[in-house]
């Protein structure tokens, strides 16, 4: 899940991520630029400031960002719960910027198993 009001560089990193779940799992996650599904576990990333859905986490006090917020290409990656209504959990992935979004979904992608270097 990404907002299409995000940076270029964030929505393609979105689909990366999707690809490298593939690779690990073999199922394709689907990638949501609208609404978050009522009954879903979606993964959100985007940018502070950047991205409604994560400025909305924010807002709402369901996501603490004082540790990256201000900083350069710093990311954090964490599970919400009930970070909006119908959806009981979400693992978010939040960046200070343009770079830490992208930096933490790499991140993601090398903890789960598949190598930055994969082309």
């Amino acid at each position: 899940m990404v907002s299409g009001e995000d940076f270029p560089g964030v929505v393609r990193v979105v689909a990366d991520l999707r690809d490298d779940v593939e690779r690990v799992t073999g199922i394709a996650p689907e990638v949501i630029t609208g609404n978050v599904p009522a009954g879903s576990a979606p993964v959100i990333v985007g940018t502070i400031g950047r991205s409604p859905l994560i400025d909305e986490l924010i807002a709402d006090g369901k996501l603490d960002v004082t540790g990256i917020v201000g900083q350069w290409e710093t990311s954090l990656e964490q599970v919400v719960t009930y970070p909006m209504p119908g959806v009981r959990q979400a693992f978010v992935i939040a960046g200070s910027d343009q770079r830490g979004t992208i930096f933490g979904a790499y991140d993601v992608s090398r903890e789960i198993g598949v190598s930055p270097w994969y082309w």
